[in-house]
């Protein structure tokens, strides 16, 4: 945990003391009063969502010691009584500041940075490529889904100081978000799952999607990695080709590029996947003329590609191969992605913690999976699709009824699935279950995270116990 003085926040962040009645060491650090502890600094940032100044009173009750502001005029509702016993330091940009702070603590820290970026699969590859680390270095990666511009600055300064890797996974809204994560960061090791299609009403385009996530390699050095999973759109002849056209863009175009794939000219081709149903797979890995065997605890052909990712990242940094297969066997993942829940009446696919077009066609493969019973798949709205959106959905409900034998569709973009059947809402759908599945049902739940369609999961994990 980091320990520092406010004097030394103060210079490194470049800031002017107004209130100075805290000389302590701060060692936690929040920009949510709800997370705030005794003794921490809350910086008062200016989301899309709220402000933090209007919490500083709450922060002061919470306990903390510090305040950073970059609106004095906040202040002015403070008491004497208030300020009794914390500093307040003012800068030019809370967010700013709170990143600086971040770079210069892990630019003290003797540790091998990487960091991990895709359309779909970020998370999971950070879980699994984390635990893949801790089998044999002291290693940490980002606190639950703090992976913005945000969330990577306070997930660092909760580093240890004696941390032998960080993992940093990095997402993103908009162009230069990656650039600004990669500029805190200075990874020495940069990996990208997919270029896919989320955010491409936000961005435009799949290929300023590709521009985005290759942001993550702008300070490679010459003895930097970048590692990919090569399809059509991201590969290595791709990528040097955007690099020599935009050269001004990056540190080096010397970095080794390592692609992980299906296709026989991969560095780690993936050969014989085979789904072991609950117990998850099996798949074997050739590097040159070695084939090495695998399992993991995950389905899915795309946790394969995740977690062949980390297999090429733990050669590099000299994890013994048998380690690495032990920890595949016995991953964690985060919660609400393909948890496969064994209920009394019902085998439900809990997949509802967001969704792209990639990832519902990545998650009813694993539903085709179970081909001895009956598979239901409901699927509710992806968000930020742009003016495309009707015909992703109308794609992925073709590949739906491929996959699955009833597809439900619940939400308003959703109609555009033509479905078996359709809901407006996740209620009403809840409220005709009884009429919907059958016992012994395989049942795939997705949609993007505003759907909340883990509520839907909850209701048939509900009739399960009841009638079970």
């Amino acid at each position: 945990m980091y320990k520092i003085s406010v004097n030394s926040i103060k210079g490194v962040i470049k800031g002017e003391i107004l209130v100075d009645n805290f000389a302590g060491e701060i060692s936690e650090f929040c920009q949510d009063t709800r997370v705030a502890v005794y003794g921490s600094a809350f910086f008062a940032i200016n989301g899309d969502a709220f402000d933090g100044h209007d919490y500083l009173d709450v922060a002061i009750r919470k306990g903390c010691k510090l305040l950073i502001i970059d609106n004095e005029q906040k202040i002015s509702n403070l008491s004497s009584d208030d300020i009794s016993d914390i500093s307040i330091i003012l800068v030019k940009s809370t967010t700013v500041a709170l990143q600086t702070l971040a770079k210069f603590y892990l630019s003290q820290l003797d540790a091998k940075k990487i960091a991990i970026t895709g359309s779909v699969g970020k998370t999971t590859t950070r879980d699994i490529v984390a635990q893949v680390c801790a089998s044999m270095y002291n290693t940490e990666s980002n606190i639950s889904n703090f992976n913005s511009v945000v969330g990577v600055p306070l997930t660092i300064l909760g580093f240890a100081k004696n941390i032998e890797i960080a993992i940093l996974e990095m997402g993103m809204d908009k162009l230069g978000e990656i650039a600004c994560m990669t500029d805190i960061v200075n990874p020495d090791i940069s990996i990208i799952t997919n270029v896919g299609t989320s955010h491409i009403e936000r961005l435009g385009s799949r290929e300023n999607i590709f521009i985005a996530k290759m942001e993550i390699a702008k300070n490679l050095s010459d003895d930097g990695l970048l590692i990919i999973f090569k399809d059509d759109y991201l590969n290595k002849q791709k990528i040097k080709a955007y690099i020599s056209e935009n050269r001004e863009l990056f540190k080096s175009e010397h970095f080794e590029i390592i692609e992980v794939g299906f296709d026989e000219d991969c560095d780690y081709q993936i050969k014989n996947y085979m789904s072991c149903g609950a117990s998850g797979s099996s798949f074997e890995v050739v590097r040159g003329c070695e084939t090495r065997e695998f399992n993991i605890s995950l389905n899915g052909k795309h946790n394969v590609q995740n977690a062949t990712l980390a297999i090429a990242m733990a050669d590099v940094i000299n994890i013994d191969n048998q380690k690495v297969d032990k920890v595949l066997q016995r991953l964690t993942i985060t919660g609400k992605r393909l948890s496969i829940i064994n209920t009394p009446k019902y085998t439900v696919i809990d997949d509802t913690y967001n969704a792209s077009p990639q990832s519902m066609k990545a998650g009813l493969d694993v539903l085709a999976e179970f081909r001895d019973k009956r598979k239901v798949a409901i699927l509710g709205d992806m968000y930020e699709l742009g003016s495309e959106s009707e015909m992703f959905h109308a794609d992925v409900c073709e590949y739906a009824k491929r996959k699955a034998d009833y597809v439900i569709s619940v939400g308003e973009i959703s109609k555009a699935m033509k479905s078996d059947l359709h809901f407006n809402a996740k209620e009403e759908l809840i409220d005709n279950l009884d009429k919907l599945i059958r016992e012994k049902d395989v049942i795939f739940v997705k949609a993007s995270r505003g759907m909340k369609l883990e509520h839907v999961v909850d209701a048939i994990k509900k009739k399960s116990e009841k009638n079970g």
